[in-house]
């Protein structure tokens, strides 16, 4: 077992003598280090009050906005799709709309759904 004095020696070592010069410190601040010692010395859990847990806290907030946004946009698009098809529209112009002509035309390429008229001339215009 290593006593919170080795750990603090092992933490300065890790921490360097200027920014980038240990791997260590390459990711973890001068700040978030002298914390984590602060912390060991105190006897408070290492990452307490370091800015990588601000940072992660942050890009979790952020992912989970992201993903509330995600699934929006699919509910959106689902019920696009139901509507069209109730009002007796064709769905596949609004997921068209959504996912644009080349993806549509390598959907429909890779189920082997024969190209509409529009889609090869579509690519025929790619090709000038």
């Amino acid at each position: 077992m290593m006593t919170k004095q080795e750990e603090i020696m092992h933490l300065m070592a890790l921490k360097g003598n200027k920014r980038g010069d240990t791997y260590f410190n390459q990711f973890f601040s001068k700040d978030d280090i002298e914390q984590m010692m602060e912390n060991i010395k105190d006897d408070f859990a290492i990452e307490m009050g370091c800015s990588f847990t601000e940072k992660a806290e942050v890009l979790e907030k952020k992912l989970h906005e992201e993903q509330k946004a995600h699934d929006q946009d699919m509910l959106d698009f689902v019920e696009d799709l139901i509507v069209t098809e109730a009002r007796g529209g064709n769905s596949l112009n609004v997921a068209m709309a959504k996912i644009g002509m080349d993806n549509t035309i390598k959907i429909k390429h890779k189920n082997k759904i024969p190209l509409s008229e529009e889609e090869l001339d579509y690519l025929v215009s790619k090709l000038d």
